[in-house]
């Protein structure tokens, strides 16, 4: 059972038609699903709310409003305005015996409201930045990114982050630019309803095998690290599988290929850098 407490933000009882409830329970649990099926936190005994007019579930569920989105309680767990009344004769919690950062920490479980994306990504390199190409008067024919990213993402917070690692590919008639990298992100969530959510990230990326291939020549390594900053959109954000795009600007820094040389004039040039703009698209399965 999901414990994530919640960092909570009822709204005032006049921007919800709402009754006035009392929890009974000495933990209430609060679910984001009418069904009882998904936990995203509690409230302890004591703690006054407002809860919806409306009763559903046959009666046994009753809605309140958790930062602008609907979760549900259960009615036994509360003593409701209204209502017959309920035996209640736990203390009240004041507010400075609830510590909101303290329990989240406590309860944000790390196997739960994990995503996994499946990308795949058309990148823009700046041409004047692949100098080896640049030296025989080539432009890239292709240009792909694609990979796997591993994504914890709290329903209830405004920040998701996560790791994975993606294929790098920019080839020209003679030379290619390719490495696999491991990759980490964190994005803030500006936006977000049920079906959809929206915010900029940075990215962190780096490697210990960055390959230049030069035809005729054979295969330069050295290494790779580097950034980029991007805003992503999602289709059907918190539902079992969902649908992303997005647009980020990068820039690899390289190291070990000072001396290059092509496979035409004996020219001998070096790389340092890479920057790109990658626009990509990912399926995303909440696991």
């Amino acid at each position: 059972m999901r414990l994530i407490v919640l960092f909570l933000f009822i709204l005032p009882l006049q921007a919800f038609a709402a009754r006035e409830a009392v929890v009974i329970a000495k933990k209430a649990m609060v679910y984001s699903d009418i069904n009882l099926t998904s936990a995203i936190g509690f409230l302890r005994q004591g703690k006054k709310i407002a809860v919806g007019e409306v009763k559903r579930n046959r009666g046994e569920v009753v809605p309140i409003v958790v930062n602008n989105r609907i979760a549900y309680l259960r009615v036994k767990d509360l003593s409701i305005e209204g209502d017959a009344l309920q035996e209640y004769q736990g203390a009240r919690i004041t507010e400075h015996e609830y510590d909101p950062d303290k329990e989240k920490q406590k309860f944000d479980a790390f196997n739960e409201n994990n995503f996994v994306h499946f990308h795949f990504g058309i990148v823009a390199p700046q041409e004047a930045s692949l100098t080896v190409m640049q030296a025989v008067n080539e432009t890239p024919k292709s240009a792909t990114e694609m990979g796997i990213f591993v994504e914890h993402r709290h329903p209830l917070k405004n920040y998701s982050w996560g790791f994975g690692a993606k294929l790098f590919n920019v080839a020209s008639e003679t030379i290619k630019y390719r490495t696999l990298a491991i990759e980490g992100r964190y994005q803030w969530i500006l936006f977000r309803l049920a079906t959809f959510s929206i915010g900029p990230f940075m990215s962190f990326f780096g490697t210990g095998d960055y390959r230049i291939e030069v035809q005729d020549v054979g295969s330069y390594r050295g290494a790779m690290y580097g950034g980029g900053a991007g805003i992503e959109a999602r289709l059907f954000s918190d539902k079992k599988f969902s649908l992303s795009v997005g647009i980020q600007a990068t820039s690899q820094r390289l190291n070990g290929f000072d001396e290059i040389q092509n496979n035409e004039n004996d020219q001998v040039v070096s790389a340092k850098a890479v920057q790109t703009v990658e626009s990509f698209a990912a399926i995303v399965w909440k696991f």
